[in-house]
């Protein structure tokens, strides 16, 4: 053997091993790959979202997620939340990257992958702008489907044995009745004729009835959500109905009664409408009233600010009277006291009398001030320097008739009221209209009830708060 040949066994010698030891390992990668490959491809990136289901309904990891129909990615964990209206299934998705973003009114829904039992969750992408971030949640609200083996689940043992009992008597009703039934098929023709125009105008676009069984879908699926509240409603209406069933006589009772009670009701609201009719027109009269009511308030409103003042003076005032009406009571024990107490008790009501009438006539008509202001300017202002003012006084008024002589009746055009009206109603004094004729007594009629304000003289307002006969802060309106 040549040494060429000796070279290349050796070499045969130690690759085989080698490639063998190569080989073996790389079928263990892919036979790893293969059963990993239901969970993710190892170092692939994902878009992972979580959702909140009211069932899992048979799912289970790395079941698949589809879109459209196309497989997106897998479930990555089914897992259980317990909340205070009851559980719920928290699933974790794993989608492609090209899958992502959804956006956040992406609905999920749980579908039937094969009669056997296997799920697959399907997405159906929204419209919104807003997106979900990877590792966010998709909207709580998301519903649910009814898949077969739900409903097969309800034929259990005990329906299905109700199932065999209700055919077997129906089979025996049946019986020797055939010919009645051919002619009951054969009725429902023109029926089904009915029914075909039904669906027809059902499956018309215009009658959008795929609108009507989304909003039915929604509509179920919030009912679904409330299930325990709905559950509680019904459980207590149950309660209700019961008593309600106990009760069921004194209810028969109150039927009976209902109608003429009614009846009555009624009678009496017709006789109350003439009633209500005067309500309505008066409240539509005082309408305008209300008009007037703001600038009331706020007279009223100034009316008590002016009134503060004197009512913080109350507490001075009744401490200067408390040694007077001390006085006055030990006076009042005294027997000699008891006759002057009675003519003074006369004199102040012969006084209330005269204040009766004063009051109005310097409240409303300013009467005494204006006296006293023309008094002054009559016998004050007139005069020369050398001795008393001086002035002339005149019963009627300038331009009567012989006015300065004695006649037998009064001149035809005199006008003179020596007792004239001052009250709340009217101020006759410097208001009475002159016509020319004669009036001798009140002018007919209301005359105005203002007359001319008046100021006290410069300087005895500062005199008098210096007698302290009002008080320091008190101005002139």
């Amino acid at each position: 053997m040549s040494s060429r040949q000796k070279t290349r066994a050796r070499r045969m010698a130690y690759g085989l091993p080698l490639l063998g030891a190569a080989m073996i390992t790389v079928l263990v990668a892919i036979v790893v790959i293969a059963f990993g490959a239901n969970s993710g491809l190892p170092l692939a990136s994902t878009y992972d979202v979580t959702a909140q289901l009211p069932t899992a309904q048979r799912l289970v990891a790395n079941d698949a997620v589809r879109i459209g129909g196309i497989r997106v990615g897998r479930v990555g964990r089914v897992e259980v939340l317990t909340r205070a209206d009851g559980p719920v299934a928290r699933i974790g998705l794993s989608l492609d990257d090209d899958a992502g973003p959804l956006p956040v009114d992406t609905r999920v829904r749980v579908r039937q992958a094969s009669v056997l039992g296997a799920s697959y969750v399907e997405l159906k992408p929204g419209t919104a702008r807003r997106t979900i971030a990877d590792g966010g949640a998709l909207l709580p609200e998301s519903g649910t489907s009814v898949q077969l083996t739900d409903l097969l689940d309800v034929f259990d043992r005990e329906t299905a044995a109700n199932i065999t009992a209700a055919t077997r008597e129906t089979s025996s009703g049946l019986a020797g009745r055939g010919t009645a039934v051919n002619a009951t098929l054969r009725s429902l023709a023109p029926a089904l004729t009915g029914l075909a125009h039904v669906a027809r105008a059902l499956a018309a676009p215009d009658t959008q009835l795929e609108g009507l069984l989304v909003g039915y879908e929604r509509f179920i699926t919030e009912l679904a959500g409330a299930r325990v509240e709905l559950a509680g409603l019904v459980s207590r209406g149950g309660v209700t109905f019961e008593a309600l069933a106990a009760e069921g006589r004194d209810l028969a009772r109150v039927f009976e009664v209902a109608p003429a009670a009614q009846r009555s009701v009624t009678s009496n609201f017709a006789r109350l409408r003439p009633s209500l009719r005067s309500l309505a027109t008066s409240a539509t009269t005082l309408r305008a009233s209300t008009r007037l009511l703001a600038p009331a308030l706020r007279a009223a409103d100034g009316a008590l600010r002016a009134g503060m003042t004197p009512v913080g003076q109350l507490p001075r005032t009744a401490r200067r009277l408390r040694p007077a009406l001390r006085q006055l009571r030990i006076l009042g024990g005294q027997p000699s006291a008891r006759g002057s107490l009675q003519r003074g008790a006369d004199t102040f009501r012969a006084l209330g009398t005269t204040l009766e009438v004063l009051t109005p006539a310097q409240v409303q008509c300013n009467a005494i001030s204006l006296w006293g202001e023309n008094f002054s300017n009559g016998f004050g202002s007139l005069g020369f320097q050398d001795g008393p003012s001086a002035a002339s006084v005149f019963l009627t008024h300038l331009g009567a008739e012989n006015e300065m002589f004695q006649n037998a009746a009064p001149s035809r055009n005199v006008a003179i009221n020596n007792r004239p009206h001052a009250n709340y109603d009217e101020c006759e004094t410097g208001n009475e209209p002159y016509t020319g004729r004669r009036i001798v007594d009140n002018p007919p009629g209301l005359q105005s009830n203002r007359t001319r304000p008046t100021r006290p003289p410069r300087g005895s307002l500062e005199r008098a708060k210096a007698a302290g006969l009002i008080g320091p802060d008190e101005v002139l309106p």
